[in-house]
């Protein structure tokens, strides 16, 4: 099966997103489990995760990180500080779901004198343009 899904779009308006489950190659009855998502992101600063789960029917605590950064093993997402990018992860698993997820309240680091958000009518704290799965 060769299809492409849509993810996430733009997280302009979003301070954090958890975009919809979308089926992966479990759910079709596909048992490679290789899946290609491509994400760009215009200054993003913030944390980019992608998620699966093996759940039919999942509720929030049947989701765990994929391992996406190729930079850090021990550290699974994107950690970005302000970067614009296209980029490309090729990972395998028997998912039934994958989503994105874009986590902003994890970095302490962005408002470190205040419990306020910033402003996301600037562009300082970037956005995610879209999220692509392939598989």
């Amino acid at each position: 099966m060769q299809k492409s899904v849509l993810m996430m779009t733009n997280t302009v308006d979003n301070y954090d997103k958890v975009g919809d489950a979308i089926r992966a190659d479990s759910w079709y009855g596909y048992t490679d489990g290789i899946h290609t998502v491509q994400i760009t992101y215009n200054h993003l600063i913030g944390n980019f995760h992608l998620q699966g789960t093996l759940s039919v029917n999942p509720i929030e605590t049947d989701w765990f990180d994929i391992d996406i950064n190729p930079d850090d093993p021990d550290l699974k997402h994107l950690y970005l500080n302000g970067e614009s990018d296209t980029v490309a992860h090729t990972f395998t698993g028997n998912f039934t779901f994958l989503r994105a997820v874009l986590n902003r309240t994890e970095r302490g680091d962005l408002n470190p004198l205040s419990n306020e958000r910033p402003d996301l009518s600037t562009p300082e704290q970037g956005h995610v343009d879209k999220v692509i799965l392939a598989m």
